[in-house]
């Protein structure tokens, strides 16, 4: 991708955004805490309490993120960004794309 694809102040406005959803919608300190609590107990069962939380989090995301994408100026540059989660390691990350048009 280019680098002048995007400006630095619209790079910046959308980074800000995407860390203001993630610190608004990260999952809660009580769900972790009773995950790894419980965890011996219920064979690792509990673990996956925090699941709802992190779902509210990857759909809000996907919002803002198609929000973002609808922006001018990132519709103008062909400019596509995209949430990526890999289900077996359980990590995620943004993907900034830039399309090609012939």
């Amino acid at each position: 991708m280019s680098l002048l694809a995007v400006s630095r102040r619209e790079f910046k406005f959308c980074v800000d955004v995407l860390n203001q959803t993630v610190e608004d919608y990260f999952p809660c300190l009580p769900c972790y805490g009773c995950g790894y609590l419980w965890c011996f107990t219920t064979c690792g069962l509990s673990l996956c309490f925090s699941e709802p939380c992190t779902k509210q989090l990857s759909d809000n995301m996907d919002l803002v993120l198609r929000r973002l994408n609808n922006r001018e100026e990132l519709l103008y540059r062909g400019v596509v960004w995209s949430l990526k989660r890999c289900q077996r390691t359980h990590t995620s990350w943004i993907e900034i794309a830039q399309l090609v048009y012939d």
